[in-house]
């Protein structure tokens, strides 16, 4: 009986790892590389935020601390973002939303699919414009291009697009 049990779960954990497991080996590199991007772009967040809290302790100022961990934590956001949808692991709200009937359900996830479309369109148009706007200027205490920030949603949409064209394809 418990061999029975230990079967049913390696194929439960073999069928999941085959879920995340990209069968092309490019994909499969570039995925790990925006996760290494990321995981990298948190140490730096983490790492400036403790130099900008030992730094005020000791009545020391280095400029722009802030700044590198708010643009690090953008784009650690937008380059996870992608990998997540390609995966099939982002959050899901359709919990409750299965509970109704099936026509009521469907209504909800046709508005909850309209409504990503709009919030997307918004920042990938927001984005656009800020980054077109920003070519000039740069964030004072980094000395970096201001449309290095504004180039991480472009980033993570297209990388998200791209998700998604590749899993509905591999359907």
């Amino acid at each position: 009986m418990d061999k029975k049990i230990s079967e049913s779960l390696d194929d439960e954990e073999s069928h999941r790892a085959q879920d995340t497991i990209v069968e092309n080996s490019l994909l499969n590199s570039i995925l790990n590389l925006k996760y290494s991007a990321a995981v990298i772009c948190l140490f730096g967040v983490a790492s400036a935020l403790l130099v900008q809290i030992a730094t005020r302790i000791l009545n020391i100022s280095i400029p722009g601390m802030q700044a590198l961990a708010q643009l690090l934590a953008v784009w650690a956001s937008f380059l996870v973002v992608a990998n997540l949808e390609f995966e099939n692991k982002h959050i899901r709200v359709n919990y409750f939303v299965k509970k109704l009937p099936s026509n009521l359900s469907n209504i909800i996830d046709v508005a909850i699919v309209s409504v990503s479309i709009v919030f997307a369109a918004g920042i990938f148009l927001s984005a656009v414009v800020g980054t077109m706007s920003s070519m000039e200027a740069t964030i004072p205490t980094l000395g970096l291009p201001t449309s290095t920030i504004h180039a991480a949603p472009l980033l993570g949409m297209f990388s998200t697009s791209q998700s998604r064209l590749v899993r509905t394809s591999a359907c």
